[in-house]
């Protein structure tokens, strides 16, 4: 078959083929570093435009129903209606 061409200071494809291989190895441990600290840095943009306040009773708020089948043009949201009580105290 064809022969390998090995790098300076290489003594033989075998070391080659290991070099490359923990080349390989420390460059896919960057990437999936990097990744994970992209998405945690993602997640903290978004989390900081976030502020959900409890609703509380004389509160307006439009309401989404998906199981309802609409048009493509018709309008999404339901309201607004009046928060009577809240539910989770």
């Amino acid at each position: 078959g064809p022969s390998l061409q090995c790098g300076p200071g290489q003594d033989s494809s075998n070391e080659f083929v290991l070099s490359l291989q923990r080349r390989l190895q420390t460059a896919f441990r960057q990437c999936r570093d990097n990744s994970v600290t992209a998405s945690d840095k993602q997640r903290t943009f978004y989390d900081r435009g976030q502020r959900h306040q409890p609703y509380e009773p004389g509160d307006l708020v439009w309401l989404n129903d998906p199981t309802e089948s609409r048009r493509k043009l018709a309008p999404h949201w339901k309201g607004p209606y009046s928060v009577q009580q809240r539910l989770d105290r």
